[in-house]
């Protein structure tokens, strides 16, 4: 799932095409102090929104090393010797099942981090603070 974050609109961003009527100018004065007020704000929200979303990344991708590791102790715990009297033979099949487990491990946790670093580069360029 890839999270994007929201720019600032084209609107909020353009410049006026035309100067104010002069008999506005008060007027217009105090709406761009409200209009750059408003500019901060939605600025703000943005950094803490990229801020939100590179720790929660950050969170799914602890929670998922930490799910492979759980995981694998499992697989190991199972696939003890087999008690042969040749010595200590570990099951093929358990050995497949592990293999098998770290390669989707191996994969989604280089998919969580290469989603980690777009929101980094995303917070980075907000300068917010994770």
């Amino acid at each position: 799932m890839q999270t994007v974050i929201r720019t600032p609109s084209a609107e909020a961003t353009a410049e006026p095409a035309a100067a104010p009527p002069p008999m506005a100018a008060a007027s217009a004065a105090a709406g761009s102090t409200d209009q750059e007020k408003l500019d901060v704000m939605e600025a703000e929200r943005l950094r803490r929104d990229a801020a939100y979303v590179l720790r929660d990344k950050m969170a799914q991708l602890a929670n998922q090393q930490a799910t492979c590791e759980r995981n694998f102790g499992v697989y190991f715990s199972r696939g003890g010797p087999n008690g042969s009297i040749t010595g200590a033979v570990f099951q093929q099949s358990t050995l497949g099942e592990t293999n098998a487990a770290a390669s989707r491990c191996i994969a989604r946790t280089n998919a969580m981090q290469q989603e980690v670093g777009v929101a980094r580069a995303q917070c980075a360029a907000r300068n917010c603070q994770p």
